[in-house]
């Protein structure tokens, strides 16, 4: 991150702006994320650490840019109170942009009671990652955040099958990730002229073949299994049931490999 600061400090009208969604509460060598650039956005979509069932939270460190971010999510008191009364959009606090695409109350009080335990959710969450990291570390085919190396496995076994077999030991929350996936291969990121008229002016951003090579992502993206680490003190039987199921499933792929050999 200190390396792309650097890089862009020189581009004069380029923002940085980091995607946080599923970092609430990280931190990069002591300085919070959502701090390096001008400016940060979390989810609050429901899977996430800190949740209101759907929403987000933004912030930025420029004055005029608070002011756009109220004019796209709200309108009326908020924009009038917050918008001084000197600006150029101030004229626009009642209606704003005409989207009003805030959270609603009931999502932030929810999101916020749980903002308050963030400490502890983080706590939990390392002691079962650390746990699912030691618990996993053999056999050498597999690691965490898994990722499922086919060429070591044993024969027979691809990360498809695996997954299966975990799925019918009832672990349910064990997944492939799709909806993840390769952002360099999605038309938003490589065609947006299509969807973003008024924004990019068609032919703008070349061809996809000119950024359609990223082997390492691919390489991740191949491999990658979803675990679940959970986040309170309730926790301790589910993520032992893990590990043992997960170690108990490979341990008999190696074993059948070893009979058949």
């Amino acid at each position: 991150m200190p390396a792309i600061r650097a890089i862009l400090e020189d581009q004069k009208g380029v923002f940085l702006f980091e995607d946080c969604s599923l970092a609430h509460g990280g931190r990069l060598n002591g300085k919070p994320l959502g701090t390096f650039g001008d400016g940060a956005v979390w989810s609050l979509q429901g899977q996430k650490i800190v949740t209101g069932g759907e929403g987000g939270i933004t912030l930025t460190k420029h004055a005029d840019l608070h002011v756009r971010q109220l004019l796209w999510g709200h309108y009326n008191k908020r924009c009038k109170v917050e918008i001084p009364v000197d600006h150029p959009l101030r004229s626009y606090s009642l209606t704003e942009a005409g989207l009003k695409s805030r959270a609603h109350p009931l999502a932030i009080a929810i999101a916020l009671k749980q903002l308050r335990k963030l400490g502890e959710f983080h706590k939990y969450k390392l002691h079962y990652a650390q746990q699912l990291a030691k618990g996993l570390d053999e056999p050498a085919w597999y690691a965490f955040v898994m990722r499922f190396k086919s060429s070591q496995a044993p024969n027979g076994l691809d990360r498809e099958t695996f997954v299966r077999e975990l799925l019918s030991h009832s672990l349910g929350e064990v997944d492939i990730p799709g909806s993840t996936g390769l952002l360099h291969k999605e038309p938003l990121y490589n065609s947006p002229e299509t969807i973003l008229l008024h924004l990019y002016p068609q032919g703008s951003m070349g061809t996809p073949e000119r950024t359609s090579s990223f082997d390492r992502a691919q390489s991740f993206y191949d491999e990658a299994i979803k675990l679940p680490v959970y986040a309170t003190a309730d926790d301790q039987g589910i993520t032992d049931h893990y590990i043992q199921t997960i170690t108990a499933v490979a341990h008999k792929w190696v074993a059948r490999d070893a009979e058949m050999n």
